[in-house]
C-alpha cells in the first residue's frame, strides 16, 4: 500500500522502493510485488520519456501465476488503453482476487468513465 500511496503522490522513486522492499519480504511470493514495482516503472519511463520496463517485466512471467490485473496496470501505465483492456478483460475471466478493489483503486481513476471499465465492473458486479 505504501507503494501505491507514494505512486499516487507521483513519487515514483519512492513508490518503486516500497515495492522493491515488498518484493525482498515476501521472496517467495512476490509477483504482485514486482507487478507494482514494474507499473510504476512504467509510469516513471513515460514521464521521463524512457522505456525500460518492457525487459523487467519478462521474469514475472517465469515466477509462476501472474495475475492479469499486473500487466494490465502496466500496459495502462504506458498508455496502450487498447491492451490494457484486454489484459484487464483476462483477470475479469480469470475472476482475479485482486478485481476486488477495482472500484475504490486509484490506480483506475482515469479509466472510471471508459465504457471498457464500465462494462467489466458491471460484469463482476461492482456496480
Amino acid at each position: 500500500m505504501l507503494g501505491v500511496i507514494q505512486e499516487q503522490r507521483k513519487d515514483f522513486d519512492e513508490s518503486a522502493a516500497a515495492f522493491q522492499r515488498a518484493v525482498h519480504l515476501v521472496a517467495a511470493d512476490a509477483a504482485h510485488a514486482r507487478g507494482a514495482r514494474t507499473h510504476v516503472r512504467a509510469i516513471r519511463a513515460v514521464a521521463s520519456r524512457r522505456s525500460k520496463c518492457s525487459r523487467s517485466s519478462r521474469p514475472m512471467q517465469r515466477s509462476g501465476y501472474v495475475s492479469p490485473l499486473e500487466f494490465a496496470w502496466i500496459q495502462f501505465a504506458l498508455g496502450d488503453l487498447d491492451l490494457g483492456f484486454r489484459w484487464l478483460a483476462k483477470a475479469s475471466d480469470d475472476r482475479a482476487f485482486d478485481l476486488i478493489s477495482i472500484k475504490v483503486d486509484p490506480r483506475f481513476d482515469a479509466l472510471r468513465e471508459d465504457r471498457r471499465f464500465v462494462a467489466i465492473a458491471k460484469h463482476i458486479g461492482v456496480i
